[in-house]
């Protein structure tokens, strides 16, 4: 079985009528607003990232068709974390066409700032090795946005001057047409 291309994306859609494949949402880089707290040692910080990845493969005539299939998440530190694994096992009918997995995330494991790369490694069901079919790389990256802890030193256009005048009530208006108050008897 090849690996034809690969994916990381929010949401993947799949026309009903002509199966079409849209991928929604492919994310250059994960962005944290604030950084997780700090964890003991061997303990990891999850961050939820609620994601798909989507990888097609061919199955030719002469392939076997099961296959086991892992997506990896490395560290900048090189450590190596299972993501999710899965077996694919098609019937012969299927051979000589494009197959299609998705692997849900949910979760991948924060090890500070920096760049990751998400593997997608295969392996035919006679070998025990794994290879390496595609590798994502995406950065965690921290925005913060600055507050404004101190009043501006003039107004802005948009905001009136305080007044020390004390406020009135609004009285009607003299101007030529426009509707008078009546006065109520009573």
């Amino acid at each position: 079985m090849r690996f034809i291309w690969g994916v990381f994306c929010k949401r993947p859609l799949i026309d009903e009528k002509s199966k079409a494949l849209s991928v929604i949402d492919i994310p250059e880089s994960l962005i944290l607003h604030r950084l997780p707290p700090e964890l003991p040692a061997g303990q990891t910080v999850g961050l939820a990232v609620n994601s798909t990845y989507v990888a097609d493969f061919w199955l030719g005539e002469k392939d076997e068709p099961r296959m086991d299939v892992r997506l990896l998440w490395l560290t900048p530190k090189g450590e190596r974390m299972e993501v999710g694994t899965t077996e694919i096992n098609y019937s012969n009918e299927t051979r000589g066409q494009r197959v299609r997995l998705f692997l849900t995330i949910e979760k991948l494991g924060y090890h500070g700032l920096g760049v990751y790369e998400l593997e997608l490694e295969t392996r035919s069901r006679k070998s025990k090795k794994w290879l390496m079919v595609a590798s994502f790389p995406i950065e965690i990256v921290l925005k913060v946005f600055p507050i404004l802890l101190e009043q501006p030193s003039a107004p802005t256009p948009a905001a009136p001057p305080v007044s020390s005048s004390p406020i009135e009530p609004s009285r009607p208006s003299n101007r030529p047409g426009a509707p008078r108050r009546r006065r109520r008897r009573g």
